[in-house]
């Protein structure tokens, strides 16, 4: 099953956050790099988002929540999402060494 895929203001903050960090701390070239795989890896879950995992906390928050990793340089990050019917939201974009979600996060 194909799925849409948005992110919500949240997940889009996240995102433009790590883009300005990488700008200012490495470089542009840097930051297209990140923002290209975390392109692909949100539109690796048009088909295959069935396949992530529910994130560690789903009990905590009492939501179906579930995690897409990927790897930039050494590090791995989190785009954490719900699948509402035919829509997979992502409500967040975090670096893994971050704490763990709680309601405020999503």
């Amino acid at each position: 099953m194909a799925y849409s895929v948005i992110a919500t203001r949240l997940a889009q903050a996240d995102a433009r956050e790590k883009i300005r960090w990488l700008t200012a701390n490495r470089s542009h070239a840097v930051a297209e790099r990140w923002f290209m795989r975390y392109e692909s890896a949100r539109d690796s879950l048009i088909e295959n988002s069935d396949r992530c995992p529910p994130v560690e906390e789903a009990g905590e928050l009492g939501q179906n929540v579930r995690q897409l990793l990927f790897r930039f340089g050494k590090s791995y990050y989190r785009l954490v999402f719900t699948v509402e019917g035919e829509t997979v939201v992502i409500h967040r974009v975090r670096h893994a060494a971050q704490d763990r979600l709680t309601d405020g996060d999503l």
